[in-house]
């Protein structure tokens, strides 16, 4: 069976024309850059095809010059309008044009130089913040049955990153804050994140939650909470730097584990010794099940993910502390309800390995 999927596959290679065969009309770029002075859409496009489109009249001499493509930018600009849409947060960018140039390269068709590509240089107006952006383009599209396009997004003086946007399909990205003021408000949103990450996924919260219902002192209780946040962090910083790197799920199942042997170790150990260390254990594993969502656009550089990961452990210490000040009391007046709060903890630590396991790659 899997001799004949691999031959299956050097088959489909085999049959692939080479990415060398493709004449360089079915490609266009989109070099799209961002700083605090602006934003610039650099659109290149084969000029014969472009020319094409927009049904302008043959060269004036043997190759296309700058006066042909001047006679026609009206009608270039309607054909941009028509094929190369960007909406940022739902809403339509009004493009402005600042010119164009032409690229002269080795024509292989014609084996000469020629002026094969041009640049329309276009501006607009960045948004004040991070936006939602989608890019809708249909270059070429019954004229070039094998177009490709390419989008490339500059920020500052980082590498670009690239991404093939399909003929006709919606395409989705974020376009980074670039006002000024963009590196505090990044902190901000970003801490907002993790603040907002400890509501909808409950296990740091539960966990913390265990730790505080502990039957030791008090003092003891905050120690072991203190551990396993600080353990969390250090796991977080070690991870997010590539020190190490645990499967997303496996992370995910061991914190919820972690929930239900503190819960059960709560309800069923007489003495409860080296908490401290338990909770800084389970800490690790805490920290690894963070990493994974806090890798989002809002989070890109190191600092905003670490107040990605500080909002996360506030929030999930404060729900964790409210509930404890909540149960404590019921427990006290109520014994018969610290065993079912522990059932339930060690139910939901259950659930958690339950889904983790079961979404795992592959399963």
């Amino acid at each position: 069976m899997l001799r004949t999927i691999a031959l299956l596959a050097v088959l489909h290679a085999a049959a692939a024309p080479p990415s060398v065969a493709r004449h360089h009309d079915t490609d266009s770029y989109a070099h799209l850059s961002l700083d605090a002075s602006g934003a610039e859409l650099r659109l290149e496009l084969d000029t014969d095809s472009l020319m094409a489109e927009v049904e302008a009249l043959p060269p004036l001499t043997e190759d296309w010059e700058a006066a042909d493509v001047t006679a026609v930018l009206p009608r270039i600009a309607e054909f941009v309008a028509d094929h190369w849409q960007l909406e940022l947060d739902g809403a339509p960018v009004a493009l402005a044009e600042h010119g164009f140039e032409l690229l002269r390269t080795f024509d292989p068709m014609q084996r000469a130089e020629r002026n094969v590509r041009v640049v329309l240089r276009l501006t607009f107006t960045p948004p004040p913040r991070s936006a939602a952006a989608t890019l809708r383009q249909t270059l070429f599209a019954g004229r070039e049955l094998d177009h490709r396009h390419t989008l490339l997004l500059a920020v500052g003086d980082d590498e670009p990153i690239e991404w093939r946007v399909r003929n006709g399909t919606p395409f989705h990205f974020t376009l980074p804050d670039v006002a000024p003021g963009a590196h505090r408000r990044a902190l901000r949103d970003a801490l907002h994140g993790g603040l907002w990450h400890a509501t909808r996924q409950p296990w740091l919260a539960a966990f913390m939650l265990v730790l505080l219902l502990a039957p030791l002192p008090r003092r003891e209780r905050a120690r072991s909470m203190v551990a396993a946040a600080a353990a969390a962090a250090l796991t977080w910083s070690a991870t997010r730097l590539g020190w190490i790197a645990p499967s997303p799920w496996a992370a995910t199942a061991a914190a919820a584990l972690a929930i239900a042997y503190v819960a059960g170790e709560n309800c069923f150990v007489r003495e409860l010794k080296l908490r401290t260390a338990t909770a800084a254990l389970f800490g690790v594993v805490e920290g690894m099940a963070l990493e994974a969502p806090s890798r989002s656009p809002a989070t890109a550089t190191f600092a905003t993910g670490a107040a990605w990961c500080l909002g996360a452990l506030l929030a999930a210490s404060a729900i964790g502390a409210m509930a404890t000040l909540l149960l404590q009391p019921l427990c006290r007046r109520f014994p018969w309800l610290r065993p079912i709060t522990a059932g339930a903890l060690v139910t939901l630590g259950a659930i958690g390995l339950f889904l983790a396991v079961r979404g795992r790659p592959g399963a």
